[in-house]
């Protein structure tokens, strides 16, 4: 009888390439190679370049860069692992990357950019032009739920109201998950399709959005994010 082939894998800093600045820290890009039948892929990992955006620097202090970039490798060893049992004996090393590519992607970052211009047609809409232009410049650099929070405590009671009513009917479920996972903190901030995929409670958040969001329709949000799950890659 024939031995199965060995899949292996490993996370590098790829010291082929120029040093790059992390938050101030000093290192070379990540990397991921993993082997089949004698045959490798390489590729750039996709934590060390979501985490490097100047929007996720409150999740470093100085000095704890490198304990940082630990969580990341192990991230990515956890999610090969994943991955690996999911296809268990059809692996197909051609195929690994486009489903590294999915179920390593962050599920509120996807969202981020479709949200954020929702956000700045409604302001626009409303004649409030700097308020949607603060959301389509600043987003690189600060959370777009911190910054939505921030401008809701300003706003009136009545266009709160609209502001919601319009998020929840027209765009993608950002607000509402990145608050449910402020009251339900993670293990992890990185919240990928993996994760999402195989873990999400919906009754959890069905109880979450009847607390906090009593007069909005819950089916809106969880067909929506049932939408996202379920796209191919």
């Amino acid at each position: 009888m024939n031995k199965p082939n060995k899949i292996s894998y490993k996370t590098y800093f790829n010291n082929r390439l120029r040093e790059v600045h992390w938050h101030g820290f000093i290192t070379y890009p990540l990397y991921l190679q993993i082997t089949y039948k004698r045959k490798s892929i390489f590729f750039k990992s996709y934590y060390f370049e979501l985490l490097s955006k100047p929007k996720y620097i409150n999740f470093v202090t100085q000095g704890q860069q490198e304990s940082l970039l630990a969580t990341v490798r192990q991230k990515e060893i956890e999610l090969c692992e994943f991955l690996i049992q999911k296809v268990e004996n059809r692996f197909l090393l051609d195929k690994f990357k486009e489903q590294y590519i999915h179920y390593s992607k962050d599920l509120l970052n996807a969202m981020e950019p479709c949200f954020v211009n929702y956000i700045a047609t409604f302001f626009s809409n409303e004649g409030l032009i700097t308020i949607a232009d603060v959301f389509r410049i600043n987003t690189s650099k600060y959370c777009s739920f911190e910054l939505i929070n921030d401008i809701k405590r300003s706003l009136k009671p009545e266009m709160n109201k609209k502001l919601i009513d319009y998020l929840f009917t027209l765009a993608p479920p950002y607000l509402q998950l990145y608050q449910y996972l402020t009251v339900n903190p993670p293990q992890s901030y990185l919240q990928t399709f993996s994760v999402w995929e195989y873990t999400l409670s919906e009754l959890q958040i069905i109880e979450f959005l009847k607390q906090y969001y009593p007069n909005t329709d819950y089916h809106i949000t969880l067909k929506s994010l049932q939408s996202l799950l379920l796209q191919q890659y």
